[in-house]
């Protein structure tokens, strides 16, 4: 699953929507990617190679289209970003004085998706907030990638294990796997039920 990595936008590949794209962030270039970052407005955050950014951040100038595929023109840059409060209200709670710390309420809190627009934040519980967000958002996209890179190589490994099963139950049936095998055979067994 592909998501935009801007904070509020809700756009992700598994919707499939039409028109939406999905584009890496240009890390081979420095100076493109800083000016992406500038652009949305955030603070000490860098994307990483699993980070995308939905079409929906792009004029239309800035694409061209195949008969199959919408492409990005190296030029782009993102121009199109609301404001994060039409996402996020953050209201105070009383301070515990034993805990020394304030604590948030989120009324309206859409996925996060990066940290942005904390520039604008003039309230520094504000800003320690969305990074926490943004950090959160970040732990989750890697761990789901991981996930799935593990669900991956489950399969692969079942496969495996079928097919293995399917060869020893074919020697067996054309009698070329003999008696002297039979202690392969049970160890292999074995170590297939594990799998």
């Amino acid at each position: 699953m592909v998501l935009c990595s801007y904070f509020g936008c809700k756009n992700r590949s598994e919707r499939k929507t039409p028109g939406i794209t999905f584009h890496r962030f240009p890390l081979k270039n420095p100076n493109k990617l800083h000016e992406w970052v500038k652009q949305m407005h955030v603070v000490d955050w860098m994307p990483t190679k699993h980070t995308r950014l939905c079409s929906k951040h792009f004029e239309k100038k800035w694409f061209y289209k195949t008969s199959t595929k919408m492409y990005l023109l190296d030029q782009a840059v993102p121009t199109i970003f609301e404001e994060i409060s039409k996402y996020v209200q953050i209201k105070d709670i009383k301070q515990s004085p034993s805990e020394n710390r304030a604590s948030y309420t989120s009324t309206s809190l859409e996925t996060p998706s990066t940290l942005s627009h904390a520039n604008d934040c003039k309230n520094p519980k504000k800003k320690s907030l969305i990074r926490q967000l943004f950090a959160e958002k970040v732990k989750n996209e890697q761990k789901t990638k991981l996930i799935n890179i593990l669900h991956q190589k489950v399969r692969r490994l079942q496969k495996r294990v079928v097919l293995l099963k399917q060869i020893i139950k074919d020697l067996k049936r054309n009698k070329k796997l003999s008696s002297q095998n039979s202690v392969l055979n049970v160890r292999h067994e074995n170590v297939i039920n594990i799998y």
